[in-house]
């Protein structure tokens, strides 16, 4: 495979890997939002949690290893995994949540509120950290594999421009088109192509990667097509048959 393309494809994999990570971070923040209000609160942690978080990831990236290639590809297979739960893992605790009240079953108001944030913080976290190991891996990997420093040099770029596409995104495009559940596993489905892609550039072509992609492709896929339902099953724990 010529150097020169398999570089830039790389580079390509940074950018929709940081473009679907703001994407995450939003739409997780837009439900605890919608289920907690304090919008500025919520954003200034939140955002402030992830940049931290990224920061661990860069430490943790950064660490030597022999297996650079496939540690890169397993933070994609992973986002996708995290952006497939982390969604419906938030609104499926607020439907028990409001279930339980409609029940009657009064639960403590503080517990609630930690219940949410302790899983949204955690959540955020470990995209943050996800996302903060793919930059040190694949500067690593250009070294390992001599690619050109002028792509080496632009892969910071091509992240900050990633997140850029991602943040005008999700408020322009993908939540008005789509819904905050398509919107998350679409971002789910790229970072499935992406591990698939990286496996194939980084000449990774193993039947676990292969059969990995295929099943997270067919969770993601169905759960794209049943969105509608899982929201109509919310719906109803959250409000009854009203």
């Amino acid at each position: 495979m010529p150097t020169r393309f398999r570089a830039r494809s790389l580079v390509l994999v940074v950018l929709l890997t940081a473009a679907t990570a703001m994407v995450y971070q939003f739409s997780v923040v837009s439900a605890l939002i919608f289920i907690m209000g304090d919008s500025i609160l919520l954003f200034s942690v939140f955002t402030g949690v992830f940049l931290l978080s990224m920061g661990v990831g860069s430490v943790l990236g950064a660490r030597p290893t022999a297996a650079m290639d496939i540690s890169f590809i397993r933070v994609q297979f992973s986002l996708a995994a995290l952006g497939l739960v982390a969604l419906p893992l938030v609104f499926c605790l607020f439907a028990a949540s409001e279930y339980a009240r409609r029940r009657g079953i009064i639960l403590p108001q503080p517990a609630v509120v930690f219940t949410f944030w302790a899983n949204g913080l955690l959540i955020d976290f470990l995209f943050g950290v996800l996302t903060g190991m793919q930059l040190p891996l694949l500067a690593g990997l250009f070294r390992t594999l001599r690619l050109q420093d002028r792509s080496l040099a632009s892969l910071l770029g091509f992240d900050y421009l990633g997140s850029f596409v991602g943040a005008l995104a999700f408020p322009l495009l993908l939540f008005p088109s789509l819904g905050l559940f398509r919107t998350v596993f679409l971002a789910s489905l790229i970072n499935t192509t992406t591990a698939l892609l990286s496996s194939a550039l980084l000449e990774q072509r193993r039947s676990r990667s292969v059969w990995t992609a295929a099943v997270l492709a067919a969770l993601v896929l169905v759960a794209f097509l049943t969105s509608h339902t899982l929201e109509h099953a919310i719906d109803y724990f959250v409000y009854g048959d009203r």
